[in-house]
């Protein structure tokens, strides 16, 4: 059984570590472009970086962060199906970056200020839900 549903919102871990789990995932590009329109994808971005904005605003993080931003994300969905994980990441990256910014966390969305670096499918099925690992901690070295 998958427990999720029972894990808070935002939780902190030491050295600046804070994970987000938002119960939702981005809607595959692929599925966006058969609309058609540049407008459902510019929609489907905004509703994702509404939706970071507000995680991010619970989890009350410093702004702007104190250190270089390195980002993981794990998605997992209530099947097993093939997916192209080009199709969800860069969704995610992009409405990520624009909240960042836009809240003030992060000066500019540029490699000089964040990177996002991991991101994979969950092996377990569950609820369909978005984790984001964000470590704003010193680099080590």
């Amino acid at each position: 059984m998958n427990d999720l549903g029972r894990l808070p919102p935002v939780q902190f871990h030491e050295n600046e570590v804070c994970v987000l789990r938002i119960p939702d995932t981005p809607t595959s590009l692929n599925r966006v472009g058969q609309r058609g329109s540049w407008k459902a994808t510019h929609f489907e971005k905004k509703r994702w970086q509404s939706i970071l904005e507000k995680y991010l605003m619970m989890a009350r993080l410093p702004r702007p962060l104190p250190h270089f931003l390195r980002v993981g994300a794990v998605i997992v969905f209530p099947t097993r199906h093939r997916r192209d994980s080009g199709n969800f990441k860069s969704p995610l990256e992009k409405a990520l970056g624009d909240a960042l910014v836009n809240g003030g966390w992060l000066p500019d969305d540029t490699p000089r200020w964040w990177e996002f670096r991991d991101f994979e499918f969950a092996r377990e099925t569950g609820p369909n839900t978005t984790i984001i690992t964000l470590d704003y901690g010193r680099e080590t070295g």
